[in-house]
């Protein structure tokens, strides 16, 4: 029987192998040293999404973009 760790762990590997970025939750969780949202109620990483909007759209000013990561 395979354990909820044992699946975490494994679908963390995955993400690896195919070349995603993998942060340990408390790093990245409020008051942690690479901190990336400012309470545990947020499910999104801003930063991060406002990143990858501004990859994938990069001829959409900031504004527009910082626009959207607020409404989302």
């Amino acid at each position: 029987m395979l354990t909820e760790d044992q699946l975490e762990r494994q679908c963390l590997e995955w993400f690896r192998e195919t070349g995603w970025d993998v942060a340990h939750g408390p790093d990245i969780s409020p008051g942690g040293h690479a901190e990336e949202r400012g309470d545990y109620r947020g499910t999104i990483l801003s930063g991060r999404f406002l990143r990858a909007l501004q990859r994938l759209n990069p001829l959409i000013p900031r504004t527009a973009l910082e626009e959207c990561v607020r409404m989302v």
